[in-house]
Formats: structure tokens, C-alpha cells, sequence
């Protein structure tokens, strides 16, 4: 079993009405602010080949309900990453960073929150790590973008940013 800490991911949603998810993390130990991880695709305008980032109002939600106003701190357009933070973030429970890349067959497992809802969690297998990605098999929707992918210790080890359809 996983044991992702489900009180440090959480639901996104954008005055827009996309939605996506994110895990709470640090950027290190002596910091006392959690920011949360998730992709940038959730603040840019669909289909603008420039990336044009939306602003607005960003809503975060935890499985316990508490709800904070969010603000979009950091994008990486390349890595297809953001940082949001929070108020209330001080003393937030966060997600250890996985020191190595997760193994060829390694089972994974993902929460987020598809269709605005959740958290669910789902298992994958690694099939690939390299370059700084994670490729996994599982099953995604909408709104699991941002996600946090854990290994078997709860690090997180990756955040689910696409997913291919055949």
C-alpha cells in the first residue's frame, strides 16, 4: 500500500473552472512556508501557442474541507510545473521529495482529484524514468493533472502532467 499523506494533496480550481490537484511540499527542511506543486497547464489559456498565463482568483481545497485562497507563486512553461501558495500554509503537513527516480516496475500510485472530485488514489506501474520524467500506466482523467505520484515510502516522485489515449 502507499503511504502518500492524503492530507498533504489537494484539489486546484481556477475562477475559470478548470481544476486540477497538487501535493504540498517544502522547498526545504528549514522552510516554514509549504507551497503546493502542481502543473502549469492549469494556468494558461487553452490553446494559446505562447502559453498566456490567466489570472484570477485560485481556489485550494484539502480532503478535510478546509478551502484557502491560493496565489500562483512560481511556472516552469518548460517542465510543465507551478508552485501555488497559501495562506494558513505555515505548519501545513507536506510531502518528502524522493531522493531517486522510481525503477522499471515499480508500482506507483497517483492522488488526485479527476472531475473536480476525490481524492482518489490509483497503482501504476513505472515503465520508464528518465530525463527528469516519469512515465507511468495508469488511468487518468481531467482534473488528475498535478497530482502527485508517491513510491511505496510516500515520496513523491513525480506529478501527473498528461496522459496518452490510444
Amino acid at each position: 500500500t502507499c503511504a502518500a499523506p492524503p492530507a498533504s494533496c489537494s484539489s486546484i480550481r481556477r475562477s475559470s473552472g478548470s481544476a486540477g490537484s497538487g501535493t504540498c511540499i517544502r522547498l526545504d527542511q528549514d522552510c516554514t512556508e509549504v507551497l503546493i506543486l502542481t502543473c502549469a497547464h492549469l494556468f494558461t489559456e487553452r490553446g494559446d501557442p505562447n502559453g498566456r498565463q490567466l489570472l484570477g482568483p485560485i481556489e485550494v481545497k484539502f480532503p478535510d474541507g478546509r478551502q484557502f485562497p491560493g496565489r500562483l507563486v512560481h511556472v516552469d512553461r518548460d517542465n510543465d510545473l507551478a508552485l501555488v501558495a497559501f495562506d494558513g500554509s505555515v505548519g501545513f503537513p507536506s510531502t518528502a521529495l524522493a531522493a531517486t527516480a522510481p525503477a522499471a516496475g515499480e508500482t506507483l500510485w497517483h492522488v488526485g482529484y479527476p472531475l473536480g472530485r476525490g481524492p482518489r488514489t490509483q497503482s501504476g506501474r513505472c515503465v520508464r524514468a528518465a530525463d527528469g520524467m516519469t512515465q507511468i500506466a495508469a488511468r487518468f482523467q481531467s482534473g488528475d493533472s498535478g497530482g502527485g505520484i508517491f513510491n511505496a515510502r510516500g515520496e513523491l516522485v513525480s506529478v501527473a502532467s498528461g496522459f496518452y489515449t490510444h
